[in-house]
C-alpha cells in the first residue's frame, strides 16, 4: 500500500543522515511534540561512546518532564515497511526497532496500526501513538516512523537519573568526550531537555548550528549558491577586461613615452654636450613636462591596482561563499572546489599581485632613469618631488596589496571538511556517499 510517510527525528539523524532516503525538501522544524531525553548509552560496544536522545518513559523518569518539538522529513519510500527498513539500515539496527504509526484514514490496513516499544506503560504509549496520530491529520500525512530505541539502564539495571546521564559524559575521555559534545551541541536547538540545560550549565557545551544537506534545486540556500556562482563569472569577466585593457594602456604609454623622448635619452643625432655620468643631450620636452608624465604613468598603475584589488575582494567573497554551500550539497557539487583548489596551488592571488607590484617597479626605475640622464640643472628642480612619489608609490602597493590579502584571506582558502576529504579529485565516488542504500 503506498502512503505518505515521515520520518521523525530528533537526533543525529537531522545533521548526518546518512543512509536515510528523504525527499529533497529536507527537515521540517514542527514535528510533533514528544517525550525525548538523552537516556541511552551509545557505543558502548562500538567506540565512540556519547549519550543519545530516545523516547522516554516517564514512568521511570519522572524528572523528565518536558515535550519537546521534533523534525521531520519525507521518506522517499511509499511502502512502510521499505521505509522502516530504510531507517533501521541507517541506525544499525532491527526494522523492529523501527516504531511506526498509520493514521485512522488508512483504511483498510492490513498489518497493526502502531508499534511503540520504549515506552512501556500503556496509558503513557497510547498518549504519545495520540499525538502522532493528531499531528499526521494536521499536516495530511499517512504514517510516522521513527527510532524506538529503550533508554539505558544504571550499572544496578534502575532508571536512569538525570545526574547519572550527566556524570555519564563527565566521565568520558578524548575521542569519546569528543563525541559526545559533537552529538549535543550540533541536536536543534528547540529539543530542549532537563540533562541537555545541566550539560550545557557544567560542561559549557553550547548548540552549534550544522545545516541540513542541500538536495534540491527549489532549496534557497542552493539559489543563493547559483547568485554566487553568477557573481564569480561578472566579477571575473571584469578583472578580465580590466587587466586586458589596463595593461594595454599601460604597455602602450610607456612605448609612447620612449618614442616621443620623455626618457630625455641621449641619441646619435643629438650627442652628448657634456662627459661623465649624468650627462644628457638637450631635450625639445621640459623637465617638468617629463616628470608629470611619469608620475601619471605611475598613477595609472596604482589606480588599476586598486580597481583590481576592489574585484579581487568580491570575487573572493563570492567563490567562499559558493565553496560553504557547495560543501552542503547532496549529491555533490563540486565546480568551485576544483577551480579554487587549483587556483590557490598556483598561487593565482600572489602572482596577480606581484604582476602589479613588478609593473609599478619598471614605471618607477623608467621615472628614476629619466631622472639620472637629466642635466644637474634640470635634476635640482623634479627630483625633489618624482622621488617621493615614485618611493610612496612602490611602498603604497606593498603595503596595501599584503594587508589586503592578508585581512580578506585571498591567499587561502577557509578550512572545511569536504566528504570526499580536501585533494581534488578527478571524480567523485559516488559509492562514498552514505546517503545512498
Amino acid at each position: 500500500m503506498k502512503l505518505s510517510i515521515s520520518v521523525i527525528g530528533w537526533g543525529s539523524l537531522i545533521w548526518d543522515p546518512g543512509e536515510l532516503r528523504i525527499g529533497d525538501s529536507g527537515w521540517h522544524p514542527d514535528g510533533p511534540l514528544l517525550p525525548v531525553e538523552y537516556l541511552r548509552f551509545s557505543g558502548l560496544n562500538a567506540a565512540p561512546k556519547r549519550l543519545t536522545l530516545v523516547l522516554t518513559d516517564r514512568t521511570n523518569h519522572p524528572w523528565a518532564d518536558r515535550d519537546v518539538r521534533t523534525l521531520w522529513a519525507r521518506s522517499v519510500y511509499e511502502e512502510l515497511d521499505e521505509a522502516r527498513a530504510n531507517l533501521a539500515r541507517r541506525e544499525r539496527t532491527a526494522v523492529g526497532q523501527i516504531g511506526y504509526v498509520v493514521a485512522d484514514r488508512v483504511q483498510p490496513f492490513p498489518q497493526a496500526r502502531s508499534v511503540l516499544t520504549a515506552i512501556r506503560d500503556a496509558g503513557l504509549q497510547r498518549g504519545v501513538l495520540t499525538e502522532i496520530e493528531k499531528w499526521l491529520d494536521l499536516m495530511d500525512l499517512d504514517a510516522a516512523i521513527w527510532t524506538d530505541l529503550p533508554a539505558s539502564t544504571d550499572a544496578n539495571g534502575a532508571p536512569l537519573t538525570a545526574a547519572a546521564a550527566v556524570a555519564f559524559v563527565e566521565g568520558l575521555r578524548e575521542k569519546d568526550r569528543d563525541a559526545a559534545e559533537a552529538y549535543v551541541r550540533r541536536t536543534p536547538m528547540q529539543v530542549r531537555t532537563v540533562v541537555r540545560d545541566s550539560v550545557e550549565t557544567r560542561l559549557k557545551w553550547l548548540p552549534q548550528f550544522v545545516p541540513s544537506p542541500i538536495r534540491s534545486a527549489d532549496d534557497l540556500r542552493f539559489k543563493d549558491w547559483a547568485e554566487a556562482r553568477a557573481a564569480i563569472g561578472r566579477f571575473d569577466s571584469i578583472l578580465v577586461d580590466l587587466r586586458k585593457v589596463g595593461f594595454s594602456i599601460a604597455t602602450g604609454l610607456l612605448a609612447a613615452t620612449t618614442l616621443l623622448g620623455f626618457l630625455g635619452l641621449p641619441t646619435p643625432a643629438t650627442p652628448s654636450t657634456s662627459g661623465g655620468s649624468g650627462a644628457t643631450s638637450p631635450s625639445a620636452w621640459p623637465i617638468e613636462a617629463r616628470a608629470a608624465v611619469w608620475v601619471a604613468l605611475i598613477s595609472l598603475v596604482v589606480l588599476l591596482f586598486l580597481v583590481d584589488m576592489y574585484f579581487e575582494v568580491l570575487l573572493s567573497g563570492a567563490v567562499e561563499r559558493a565553496l560553504d554551500l557547495e560543501v552542503q550539497t547532496d549529491p555533490p557539487v563540486r565546480v568551485t572546489k576544483y577551480m579554487s583548489t587549483n587556483v590557490h596551488r598556483v598561487w593565482g592571488a600572489k602572482l596577480v599581485f606581484y604582476m602589479y607590484f613588478g609593473l609599478v617597479l619598471l614605471v618607477v626605475a623608467f621615472a628614476l632613469l629619466m631622472l639620472f640622464f637629466a642635466t644637474e640643472a634640470d635634476r635640482a628642480r623634479a627630483w625633489w618631488w618624482i622621488v617621493p612619489i615614485a618611493v610612496s608609490a612602490v611602498l603604497f602597493v606593498w603595503n596595501y596589496g599584503k594587508i589586503g590579502q592578508g585581512r580578506t584571506k585571498q591567499e587561502t582558502l577557509k578550512a572545511r571538511q569536504w566528504p570526499e576529504g580536501d585533494e581534488k579529485i578527478g571524480t567523485p565516488d559516488l559509492n562514498s556517499w552514505r546517503r545512498r542504500p
